[in-house]
């Protein structure tokens, strides 16, 4: 049970977070204020993210979880253990473009092209393919 409150307490920091710091996401369409935001607000930023990393990690346990539950109702077990292979396989791409959102964004002495290609890396390797793989199990 503590467990389970401790991943649900994961996922409200990480969602009320990203209201916090929504002025240095794409919420925010300048991109030089983005910049700006993420450079001065490095810690909260690296913060939010770390408990989006928490909650990501938290996904596959999740689909272990409901996996056995599946097995239960009469799933075949190859299908469950596909669905978990394609879970696992979104999950590094997940972490890898969180992990280099929270490292190399906050640095001071970004131009705006490097920037641009990190937040591209992260939309590219975040939600669209690992969200993608996320779902694709449902």
């Amino acid at each position: 049970m503590l467990v389970i409150c401790m991943v649900v307490f994961c996922h409200l920091m990480a969602c009320i977070g990203l209201m916090w710091i929504a002025p240095g996401t794409k919420v925010n369409p300048n991109l030089s204020d983005r910049m700006q935001w993420d450079s001065a607000h490095g810690s909260a930023w690296t913060a939010i993210w770390l408990f989006w990393v928490t909650s990501s990690i938290s996904l596959l346990a999740l689909f272990v979880i409901w996996s056995n539950r599946l097995v239960l109702v009469g799933v075949q077990i190859r299908w469950v253990l596909v669905g978990c292979a394609i879970t696992a396989f979104g999950l590094p791409c997940d972490l890898t473009c969180k992990v280099t959102l929270t490292s190399v964004n906050t640095g001071q002495e970004m131009t705006s092209d490097e920037f641009t290609s990190t937040t591209t890396a992260y939309r590219w390797l975040g939600p669209a393919l690992a969200n993608s793989l996320y779902c694709s199990e449902v």
